[in-house]
Formats: C-alpha cells, structure tokens, sequence
C-alpha cells in the first residue's frame, strides 16, 4: 500500500467509535496516440459513484486510437460504469459521517 500524499486530506478519527468509509478511487490506464504523433494516456476514474475521463499529458485534446483500442477503450468504461454503480450503491446503504446508527 502506498503511504498517503501529505497534501492529501486526511478523514480524522471519529470521537464517538462511529465508523468511517474512505471513498475508494479506483484508476485504468490506456495507453493512446495523441494529436500530433504525441504518446497519450486515456485516464478513468470512479470515485463517489462518478466515472471521470482525462487525457495526459495536458493540453493533448485527441486521442487518436485504431479499432483494438477502442475496444479496450470500451471495455474501460464499462467496467468504470458498474464499479460507480457498486460504489454508489454503497453509500447509500451505510450511514453518512456525522449521523449516529441507532442499535
């Protein structure tokens, strides 16, 4: 496991012996040719029920991709879109932060 960014904030511990859910982020790379012969990384992200989709490095707008990568491309986000679902189906089942489980 790697240790936390340092400017990364920390969920602190709970007073009340409540349990806290960290927010998992789960990254899939695919590696990609960028406009203008540049080499490119289509990036998906869930987090919080959410899939996010960027291309590194900065400023690359294109990701220009034959059949195979579009497959794989495809396959990404489907797995991207049940992981959010899972995830959003978790917090929704257990007890937002703040708010006492009564036995």
């Amino acid at each position: 496991m790697t240790e936390p960014s340092p400017a990364q904030p920390q969920p602190q511990e709970p007073s009340d012996g409540q349990a806290t859910y960290p927010d998992p982020v789960l990254h899939r790379r695919l590696a990609v040719k960028g406009s203008g012969g540049v080499a490119a990384t289509v990036i998906v992200r869930t987090q919080r029920g959410q899939v996010w989709v960027s291309i590194v490095p900065l400023f690359t707008w294109e990701a220009i991709m034959d059949p195979v990568k579009v497959d794989e491309l495809i396959h990404m986000l489907g797995l991207a879109r049940e992981d959010a679902k899972k995830m959003a189906a978790a917090r929704s089942s257990r007890p937002s932060r703040g708010r006492k489980v009564q036995p």
